[in-house]
């Protein structure tokens, strides 16, 4: 084909409509990450990397379009074929952008980055105060349960032996249940906002967000699992501290009462301390993690939004290869 017949089809209202069209939409995406980047800071540095790395490849392919044209346009070229080949990669990298800016805007959008540090926040803060808390309740209790055993041993009196009895029966059930409060979400305090992301959206481990789950439904699952053996040990707490020894009672029996009514106040003020972080904290946490998984689900219906616009731009492709 001649040159000018070459140019005339470069230069025909068809395909300038395709290539000011076509161009529009690669300046659009390369904004559009450029806009996206500033704000996935808190985002896996490897995925950003890659997210990156797609906008060079556009550019990169759009470059090497233009050069293809113009070797048309200035008759270098001997027809179309290379930049049929150039255009191709020029929209499959364009196209590739495109998918991953809808999918970031969406998860940008949502504000998951913010969601999944609100929850990761809350979780750490609180499951730390509580286990430390569960610890020292834990410490308590299997003290107050070897007194109790004790003072079984020395009491002699029949309803002083039925409270103590009382008691030791509701320690032993509490012992198990904070012994989970005290090793609650010990692992959590090892993930991060990047490492949840990765997992949710990248080539991250997949178990990241699994653990994250366990974690927070271990927490929120507590309060079912201590709370009613917390109210038996109320009881038993209350009858114990009203406990009246009999005159008859030999002084070591006293002693030891009076031993175990200075543990079970002790063991009272750490229930109350817990069942602020059992009755409200937990109720934040299991809040934080709804938000965060509605706005993954949000995300992830975004990021499906994006249409391919790949068969309308290939309408290029037939103009260039009447070039020969």
């Amino acid at each position: 084909m001649d040159l000018e017949t070459a140019k005339a089809i470069i230069e025909s209202r068809v395909v300038q409509k395709y290539l000011e069209q076509v161009d529009t939409d690669a300046e659009a995406a390369l904004d559009t990450l450029d806009a996206n980047v500033k704000l996935l800071k808190t985002y896996p540095p490897a995925m950003v990397s890659q997210y990156k790395k797609d906008g060079t490849a556009l550019d990169k392919a759009w470059g090497v379009f233009n050069q293809e044209v113009n070797s048309i346009t200035f008759g270098k070229a001997r027809d179309g074929k290379a930049a049929m080949a150039a255009y191709s990669k020029y929209i499959l990298t364009l196209e590739v952008l495109e998918a991953q800016n809808v999918r970031y805007s969406a998860y940008i959008g949502a504000k998951v980055a913010e969601l999944v540090a609100a929850l990761l926040k809350l979780v750490i803060e609180i499951t730390k105060k509580m286990r430390e808390k569960f610890k020292e309740l834990l410490v308590e209790l299997k003290a107050l349960e070897a007194l109790l055993k004790k003072a079984k041993k020395d009491v002699k009196g029949a309803e002083a032996q039925r409270i103590i009895n009382v008691g030791i029966t509701a320690v032993s059930l509490c012992i198990p249940a904070v012994g989970l409060g005290a090793g609650i979400a010990i692992a959590v305090g090892t993930f991060t906002v990047q490492t949840i992301i990765d997992s949710q959206l990248g080539p991250g481990s997949p178990g990241a967000m699994g653990s994250l789950n366990n974690a927070v439904g271990d927490t929120i699952g507590l309060p079912k699992q201590v709370k009613p053996k917390f109210a038996k040990l109320g009881g038993a707490a209350t009858g114990l501290i009203a406990l009246k020894m009999d005159s008859d009672e030999v002084a070591d029996a006293k002693r030891i009462v009076t031993e175990v009514q200075k543990r079970m106040k002790k063991v009272q003020a750490l229930l109350k301390t817990l069942d602020g972080f059992l009755s409200k904290d937990v109720g934040f946490i299991e809040k934080a993690e709804m938000a965060m998984l509605k706005a993954m689900d949000a995300a992830e219906r975004g990021a499906k939004l994006y249409r391919s616009q790949a068969q309308v731009r290939k309408g290029l492709l037939k103009e260039l290869a009447k070039i020969k």
